[in-house]
C-alpha cells in the first residue's frame, strides 16, 4: 500500500478515482480523411436536357452525340470513383504526355500531384455524385475544392487545345444544400488546374450523409470535361 512522507498509508476511493477520471477532458479525435472512408453511394448520369438536343437522361448515361469516337469518350473510372489517397515523389507521367483525367494514378492541378476524390464529368447536362456516411460526433468538414489540369478530355481526339467548362459544385447534408460553387472557366488549355473553394462545411448534430456532386450545365460549347478533386477534405470533431 502506498505510503506519505510521514509513513502513513493512503487509499484512493474507487468513487473518488471515478470522479477524476469524468473531470478529466475528453482526449480530441483524430479528423478523419475522406480518401480513407468508402462512398455510400455513387452514381453518374444526365439530368433532362432543357434544350432539347439530347434525349438521354437518367442514372449510367452520358450523350457524346458523333464524339464517341474519340480515345477516352467511352471511359469512366471504375466503381464510378478516384480516389488518390498518398502521393508519390517518384511518380511523373511518360515523357511528352499530358494528364488525362482517366489516369487512376494521380490527380494534376496547376503542374503538381495531389492526393484526393474525385468527381468527373463528359459532357453537358451530365452529373457525378458521392454519398458518403458521416462519422458520428463529426462537427465539420473541411478541405480544398479543384479543377483539374484536364479540362479537354476526349476532345483531344478533335485536335482541341482549350476547352470551355461550366458548371456546379455542391454539398448536401441529408439532402439540404449547405455549399454552392458555380464556375464558369474559359478556353483552359491542358495544365490550367486550380483552387477553386475551400470547402467549409458545419455537420448538425445527428447528420448522417453527405454528398458531393457536381453537375456540367446544358452549355453545348463547353463542357468536355470536367473533373474536380476534393483535396485534403477531412471529418473534425
Amino acid at each position: 500500500m502506498p505510503s506519505n512522507l510521514n509513513g502513513s498509508s493512503w487509499r484512493i476511493q474507487p468513487l473518488a478515482l471515478a470522479m477524476v477520471l469524468l473531470a478529466a477532458p475528453a482526449l480530441a479525435k483524430e479528423p478523419v480523411k475522406l480518401v480513407d472512408l468508402k462512398p455510400a453511394k455513387a452514381e453518374f448520369g444526365m439530368a433532362k436536357d432543357a434544350a432539347g438536343i439530347s434525349q438521354m437522361e437518367g442514372d449510367g448515361a452520358y450523350d457524346l452525340g458523333t464524339q464517341w469516337y474519340h480515345p477516352g469518350a467511352r471511359d469512366f473510372w471504375p466503381e464510378k470513383q478516384k480516389v488518390i489517397k498518398a502521393e508519390d515523389p517518384d511518380f511523373a507521367l511518360p515523357e511528352g504526355t499530358q494528364y488525362l483525367s482517366e489516369r487512376m494514378d494521380c490527380f494534376a492541378v496547376g503542374g503538381y500531384f495531389v492526393t484526393g476524390v474525385g468527381l468527373w464529368t463528359k459532357t453537358r447536362n451530365m452529373y457525378h455524385y458521392l454519398d458518403y456516411e458521416i462519422p458520428q460526433g463529426a462537427k465539420t468538414l473541411t478541405g480544398t475544392v479543384m479543377v483539374s489540369d484536364d479540362p479537354i478530355g476526349y476532345f483531344r481526339g478533335a485536335g482541341a487545345k482549350t476547352c470551355n467548362q461550366q458548371f456546379e459544385f455542391l454539398v448536401f447534408v441529408d439532402g439540404n444544400q449547405v455549399q454552392k460553387v458555380s464556375q464558369t472557366r474559359l478556353t483552359k488549355p491542358w495544365g490550367s488546374g486550380e483552387e477553386i473553394a475551400k470547402l467549409e462545411v458545419a455537420i448538425p448534430e445527428g447528420a448522417k450523409t453527405i454528398r458531393f456532386k457536381v453537375e456540367a450545365t446544358n452549355w453545348g460549347d463547353g463542357n468536355h470535361n470536367i473533373e474536380v478533386v476534393l483535396s485534403d477534405a477531412a471529418f473534425g470533431f
